[in-house]
This record gives structure tokens, sequence and C-alpha cells, in this order.
């Protein structure tokens, strides 16, 4: 449960601090704060997880026409598209299919409010494929994807990193997968608002490896992509000892038993071959 922004009758001023409450221990951890202190607002839980928070009164006493978006993944907060109407007491309500319906509230001048509007926020429901290798394509399924200024894969090492990309239609982003991405959730940054898609696997690419032979003991040096977090290293199904290090350079060392045959890798993101042979005398 998330339990976000208020007003603090000590100092007698809206707040933008947030927290989160876990059942299962009965406790509460703190979140990241709002970017705008706020009270009298409406928080909806969207589809995907993530929670808007919507209008509200500010420590000027004015009402607001701003609205953010929680994304419980990244523990982040951002700006969503703003109000027609500067509101607050009103009522939200999630449409279940990417729009959330705001009724009615007052405005700073304590007027009541008969208008409503829909504020709509961008949606990432999937990808089609759901794994490729850098460089390759990938189609990111949603709604309400118009608008997006930004696409951001996972970065090995933490944080984003951003791709080149193509809006075809309001529910379908042609994007690139970008170096150096890794296995995680996918964010389509929009003028409406930011969305969180679910967990894309970028596959490790073998490209080259040196020395092109060898027996059991030699050191092989394996280049490529997407190699962090790599759990695995075979030579023709033979596992062998090897070390991560970088994004694109595994070291490994021939195991005994192993044959003439390709290297593979493997990450959290699936499996990656050798197009050619790795020559065992």
């Amino acid at each position: 449960m998330l339990v976000a922004a208020g007003y603090n009758r000590s100092f007698s001023t809206p707040i933008n601090d947030a927290e989160l409450y876990a059942p299962a221990t009965d406790s509460w951890s703190t979140a990241a704060s709002l970017q705008t202190a706020r009270f009298g607002h409406r928080a909806v839980i969207l589809p995907d997880g993530r929670v808007l928070v919507v209008g509200g009164v500010e420590y000027t006493f004015v009402s607001l026409w701003s609205a953010e978006v929680y994304d419980p993944v990244a523990d982040t907060w951002a700006f969503s598209d703003s109000l027609q109407t500067a509101r607050s007491d009103h009522t939200a309500t999630d449409l279940a299919d990417g729009r959330v319906l705001v009724v009615g509230g007052s405005n700073h001048d304590d007027l009541l409010l008969a208008a409503a509007e829909i504020t709509v926020l961008p949606t990432v429901t999937g990808y089609q494929p759901v794994a490729a290798k850098v460089g390759k394509s990938v189609s990111i399924l949603g709604s309400h994807l118009t608008r997006t200024s930004q696409v951001l894969f996972t970065r090995a090492g933490g944080g984003l990193v951003p791709a080149s990309f193509t809006v075809v239609n309001d529910t379908l982003i042609d994007a690139v997968v970008p170096h150096p991405a890794i296995t995680g959730p996918v964010r389509v940054v929009g003028t409406t608002g930011t969305a969180t898609g679910p967990t894309f696997k970028v596959k490790p690419n073998v490209k080259k490896f040196t020395p092109p032979s060898g027996g059991p003991g030699t050191v092989v040096t394996i280049t490529g992509t997407a190699f962090t977090g790599a759990t695995k290293v075979r030579f023709n199904g033979v596992k062998a000892s090897f070390t991560v290090v970088s994004y694109t350079t595994i070291s490994a060392t021939v195991p005994t038993g192993a044959t003439t045959g390709p290297i593979t890798v493997v990450t959290a993101g699936g499996k990656g071959k050798s197009k050619t042979d790795f020559v065992v005398p």
C-alpha cells in the first residue's frame, strides 16, 4: 500500500513524502517523494501497478493542474499530462484502458466544479519478440503511445539507456535494442506520462573468440555483447570456468573433455552461440 503526500498540521503545510506499507511484515518503508507537495488530491492504481496522483492543493493553497505517476519498480515519480482544470477534492476513476476519469471537486476560489475530463496515460503490455540481441529490432506493444518522446532499456551496471525508435501508431513502437542494454523492464516516456513494461530479455551475442583453437587449459577471450551476469560458458556443451571481464568480454578456460564445436554463453536473457567452431586438437 502506498501513502502519498498530505497535510502536516504541525507546520500548516502540504507535504510531498510517501511511504509504503507491507502487510506481511506489518512495516512501513520510505518511498521516493512526489515532485510537488499537495493535499486534497486523488490517487488511482493503474492496471500495470503504477499509481496516478492527480490535482490537489499546493503550499499557497492554490488548486493544482499537475498530475504525477509513481513507478513502484523504479521507485520514482514523473509528471504526467496536466489537467485541463485545476481542482481538489474531486474523484478519479480508472477506466481500465489506460484512461482515468476525473470528475468534480473545487478550485482555489472554493467554487464547486461540474466539469469532467479524462487523463490518458501510456501503457506497455508486451514485446514482439520477447527477447533479442543488441542491435536487433523489437516491437513495443501498448496503448496511447503516439506522444512518446523516449524509449529506455535497462542498462548494464544500473540505470537506463536510450534506444532509437519509431512510433508506428498509438499501440505500436518499433525500437532497436541499444548497447549496453541487459534483461529488464523497458520504459516509455511521453508528454502524457511514463509507462514501464514487463521484463524484456536481451540475449547474449558471441561474435568472436581468440585463439581459434586450443586444448584443455587454454585461456580463451570471448568477445560479443550482453555478457553481464553470465551464468554459464560451454565449449561444445561442456561447462567451462570463466570470468566476466565486461559487458563485451569473457575470459574462459577450455575444460577437460571439450571437443570441437561452438562456444555458448548463457545469461538471464537466454543463450548466445558462436557461428564458428572452437577447434580442440
